[in-house]
């Protein structure tokens, strides 16, 4: 399978741990018979406000690989979606976790500042929204890229 080709010539955190889950979600999906399956990527919300005024963190390189998944997810939703397999990716923006640890409180206010809802995620808020794109109630949903940001590119 190409998706497998790519994972073992790319050795990033996120690949590879979809390498890992791909194959027992491949065995679950043919006992199955072949229906339901559902892949669920995260880029970053840096790709969305970083030529829009945006001050994150991420550089070049940091922007660029995320951006990447957006290719990655509809590339997939197109060669697996025949095979009842969906493929979509959520987006997050500033979100309370490691990388934002070191956050002093007053950039960290400033950040929540700039969205709709006054603040950063919560890590749980972002899980819900991979696991609504998991979930049967997004059946006709594939290839898509859903941003989970606060608000914050509206208001941009």
């Amino acid at each position: 399978m190409f998706f497998l080709m790519i994972c073992h010539h790319h050795d990033g955190p996120e690949i590879g741990a979809l390498r890992d889950s791909l194959r027992p979600m491949h065995r679950d999906w043919v006992a199955s018979g072949g229906n339901g399956a559902a892949i669920v990527l995260t880029g970053s919300g840096s790709i969305n406000v970083s030529g829009l005024g945006g001050h994150g963190r991420g550089g070049p390189a940091y922007v660029s690989s995320k951006a990447a998944i957006i290719g990655l997810t509809r590339a997939l939703a197109r060669s697996l979606g025949p095979y009842g397999i969906r493929v979509n990716a959520i987006s997050p923006g500033a979100t309370d976790t490691a990388m934002t640890a070191d956050y002093s409180a007053d950039a960290r206010t400033k950040v929540g500042e700039r969205t709709l809802v006054g603040r950063m995620a919560d890590p749980a808020e972002i899980a819900r929204a991979a696991l609504f794109l998991a979930s049967d109630a997004t059946s006709y949903v594939n290839g898509q890229v859903i941003t989970v940001d606060g608000g914050l590119t509206v208001r941009m």
